[in-house]
């Protein structure tokens, strides 16, 4: 018996937003049905959305036609990196701040800030953001040692693409 080949992958319908297929490599249908299909939402703005994908192969049940409903959410950083003046080694730094917003339709679930290197973090966020709201990370920098330090603040949320990331440079004096 063979098996048939996925001939063509008709783009989503009734979508509202542009829906991208990724790992799409050469699907085959197997007796149980098709291997893997992954959608992913892009420019999302958090709207609802139902879209249908259709798969036509040289299968006699061809085509075939797989539902995606979905909500997605969009995150904004004011900044991706931060940068501290010359601090002496031992004592805090005045904070430097970014804004995170929430530019969706729907709520944000916030989950853990984790932060490496010399810095430590404080922020307004909760444990949910609503839709079209923002909230403040403040960002302190207590260099342990001398010259050039580095660090990562890493925000998990429920946004498809979480953690959002921030880099953070300072130096010791």
């Amino acid at each position: 018996m063979t098996k048939p080949k996925l001939l063509n992958v008709v783009p989503m319908t009734n979508a509202p937003h542009k829906l991208i297929a990724s790992a799409l490599r050469t699907l085959e249908a197997e007796a149980s049905g098709i291997s893997a299909l992954t959608a992913a939402m892009q420019n999302g703005l958090g709207d609802s959305f139902t879209a249908a994908v259709n798969l036509i192969s040289n299968d006699p049940a061809s085509p075939e036609t797989l539902l995606l409903k979905g909500t997605a959410t969009a995150v904004n950083l004011s900044l991706t990196s931060l940068t501290f003046a010359p601090q002496t080694v031992g004592t805090a730094s005045s904070p430097l701040h970014f804004t995170l917003t929430n530019s969706s339709l729907v709520p944000l679930a916030m989950g853990a800030f984790t932060m490496t290197g010399d810095f430590s973090q404080s922020n307004t966020c909760g444990s949910s953001l609503a839709a079209g709201a923002n909230c403040t990370v403040s960002i302190v920098f207590t260099p342990t040692a001398t010259g050039g330090r580095t660090g990562t603040i890493t925000i998990a949320d429920s946004d498809y693409q979480s953690p959002q990331l921030v880099t953070l440079v300072g130096t010791g004096n």
